[in-house]
């Protein structure tokens, strides 16, 4: 069960979530405060930025995974386990948030997470341009960069924004490293430490995006 959860079933469950979360943004917008529109819109971009990882074009862990210095970059150190845990918690864990715990601080941990994401597809970008450049590759693009630019960045300036409007205090920015601790810590590097292995049962079956520069390398 575990294996068909991990394969496409949470996915498509995700997806499912992102469309709801969409839909409850919509009917909500006249009445919900702008934190709590924030966080639901990361919920609704969350979503996206995993179809695009994993389907279309998918391929995220290769490059993940490369960057790692990985011998096996189908596999480790990420798995189709630990990246379904970190996106699939990731988003029920902002859900929460949204629904309970919607204030300054989370708003600063969102606006540093989207600055992050941001700079770590452009650093990935980069370097896989660097290693398939002789392959015919033109751009820095590679699968998330869109979404992380379009998605969270923009959602990082709407943030950026909304904090020099509003103000903050020294109490939220402890909250904020609270919750950037529990989103990267939490949802990444632990459950990553702790299911990696290198002859784990979650391969990815696919290289996506990057398979056209590794036909012929």
């Amino acid at each position: 069960m575990l294996e068909k959860w991990c394969d496409k079933m949470w996915l498509y469950v995700l997806y499912a979530i992102g469309a709801v979360m969409t839909a409850v943004l919509i009917i909500n917008w006249q009445i919900w405060p702008v934190i709590q529109k924030i966080l639901v819109l990361f919920t609704i971009i969350l979503p996206l930025h995993v179809l695009e990882e994993w389907q279309i074009p998918g391929g995220f862990h290769y490059q993940y995974n490369i960057m790692q210095k990985s011998q096996y970059p189908d596999r480790y150190p990420m798995n189709r386990l630990t990246d379904m845990i970190t996106n699939f918690g990731g988003e029920l864990f902002m859900i929460g948030l949204a629904i309970y715990g919607a204030n300054t601080g989370i708003i600063i941990a969102v606006a540093v997470f989207s600055a992050l994401e941001v700079i770590i597809h452009t650093i990935f970008g980069i370097k896989m341009y660097n290693r398939f450049k002789t392959k015919g590759k033109r751009t820095i693009y590679g699968p998330g960069s869109v979404t992380a630019y379009a998605g969270f960045g923009t959602m990082g300036l709407l943030s950026l924004y909304w904090l020099i409007i509003s103000g903050t205090r020294p109490a939220e920015w402890g909250l904020a490293g609270v919750i950037l601790f529990v989103m990267l810590a939490g949802f990444i590097l632990i459950p990553e430490n702790l299911l990696k292995n290198k002859k784990t049962a979650y391969p990815f079956k696919s290289t996506g995006y990057f398979n056209k520069y590794l036909i012929n390398k």
